[in-house]
This record gives structure tokens, sequence and C-alpha cells, in this order.
């Protein structure tokens, strides 16, 4: 059966702030290429989910989006402070090297400084299973394309 390259799945496990959502797209490539984006997993956890693209997607230029509903009120926003004296440190040494004067502002945004503090613990079996269903969407998809 000839399959597309291209599609696109979703799959959903778990309810309220436990609700992980794995989103899969993939477009055409020689070779198979997959990148992970959003939360960062284990990496046993990912080997497991390559295992998989590589077994059913074969081909196409994968990209794996996880996220997981977390309440809002249990986010909090860090200060980065090591980031900021590291590129305090580098606009004094471009100041003291090149005489160019250079302010925090010019080179960063306050996204550059803040971050959500996101400690989340997720199911890695509940993170498969949402895996394989969103990689049986996106082969359905390749499949009614091709």
């Amino acid at each position: 059966m000839i399959k597309s390259m291209t599609g696109f799945g979703r799959g959903y496990v778990g309810r309220g702030k436990n609700k992980i959502e794995v989103e899969i797209q993939s477009v055409n490539s020689r070779f198979l290429e997959i990148k992970f984006r959003g939360l960062v997993i284990e990496q046993n956890i990912e080997h497991k989910i390559r295992k998989l693209l590589d077994e059913i997607i074969i081909r196409g230029n994968v990209v794996i989006y996880i996220s997981c509903n977390k309440n809002q009120e249990s986010q909090k926003i860090v200060f980065n402070k090591e980031r900021f004296k590291l590129i305090q440190e580098t606009l004094k040494n471009i100041h003291v090297t090149f005489g160019q004067r250079l302010s925090l502002s010019d080179i960063i945004s306050t996204n550059d400084l803040l971050k959500i503090d996101e400690n989340v613990l997720i199911n890695n079996n509940t993170l498969i299973k949402a895996v394989e269903i969103a990689i049986a969407q996106l082969n359905d998809m390749r499949k009614n394309e091709g």
C-alpha cells in the first residue's frame, strides 16, 4: 500500500491535570529524522518511542510534541539567576574586547530570564499509550493521503 509521508496524529491519555497530550507531525524526508519538543522525557522512554516510530513510520521528518496539563496555580515563574550572571559577564567581555557597550535589553527579552518551573512527573506507560494513539492517527492519515 502506498502511503503519503505527510501526516498528523494526536493522542490524549489521562484526565485533568494528569492529562498527557502527544502530537506527531510528519513531512517528506529521505530518511527517518525524529525531533522531540515540549516536555523533557527520560532517555529510555525516548528510545522506546524512537523504536516504535522506526517500526511503523520508516521514513519522514517527524516532530513529536509532548505536553502535560498541569494545574496553573501550581506553576511558578522562576528567575534564572545563573543565566543572568552569564549574560552580564558576556556583555562585560564584549565591552572590554570590542569597545562596544550593549545593554541587556539589546540582546534578550524577559522570557530569556524567566521560566516556568516545571517539575512534571509523568507516568511512562501513560506516555507510551498516548504516543501509540498518535502514531495510529498519523499512520491512518498517511494511508488515506497515499
